[in-house]
């Protein structure tokens, strides 16, 4: 579903290509739409120009995000005990090229959940299943830093702001808070009962994000 701003109405539906896919998370780029799909084990990509989809076969998808190239980045959370299932994925925009990277740091294997693209092109991701962690993968050498969460605060969804930092929800903690890249976290206030999940940056940095158990969408006021 498409919402036009201009119109302020809801434009045609566009059917996905088979009865079985199932629409999951999206991201669009200026000329594409991607569109994970869990049940077929696909990224899809639709095409702006002409509609025309197109799927790209990976393990498991959950979330996806499009750098400033239009490439697109997705995870594979896996199976942290299963070396190689855990992973970040890259499609190549112009050649439709697959890769994956492992999120692991050498020492610790996460298993990745939500994703962004910084301003400065790191793929930030969460791990909301044991280790509970927010990672970074570097495009440029492909390296990964982990940064354990601790106590369990439930890292979920993840997001870039417009100067650079990084905010994520802590479901169980009931917060949303900014990570640098050194690994420092600052936290929001907590609200009990919350169960922050979903989340976007607005462009003046202040995050929005959903409250999944007290059906709220909240902002966090940083001026």
């Amino acid at each position: 579903m498409r919402f036009d701003l201009v119109t302020q109405s809801f434009a045609t539906p566009v059917p996905m290509p088979n009865t079985s896919a199932l629409g999951g998370n999206l991201a669009v780029s200026p000329t594409d739409v991607w569109i994970t799909d869990f049940n077929n084990d696909v990224v899809w990509r639709y095409r702006l120009s002409d509609g025309q989809f197109t799927s790209f076969p990976v393990s498991d998808p959950a979330d996806v995000a499009v750098d400033v190239a239009g490439n697109a980045w997705f995870t594979q959370p896996g199976d942290v005990n299963a070396p190689g299932t855990s992973t970040i994925g890259r499609i190549d925009a112009a050649t439709g090229a697959v890769t994956t990277t492992p999120t692991s740091d050498g020492s610790t294997t996460v298993a990745p959940r939500s994703l962004t693209v910084a301003a400065d092109g790191q793929v930030w991701f969460t791990a909301r299943f044991t280790p509970q962690a927010v990672g970074r993968l570097d495009p440029a050498s492909s390296a990964v830093t982990i940064f354990l969460t601790p106590s369990n605060p439930g890292p979920s969804g993840i997001a870039a702001s417009p100067d650079g930092s990084v905010w994520f929800t802590q479901e169980t903690k009931g917060n949303a808070a900014s990570i640098t890249n050194a690994g420092v976290i600052t936290e929001g206030k907590a609200v009990r009962g919350s169960e922050p999940f979903g989340i976007t940056v607005a462009a003046n940095g202040d995050p929005w994000y959903t409250m999944m158990a007290a059906n709220k969408i909240a902002t966090l006021q940083l001026r």
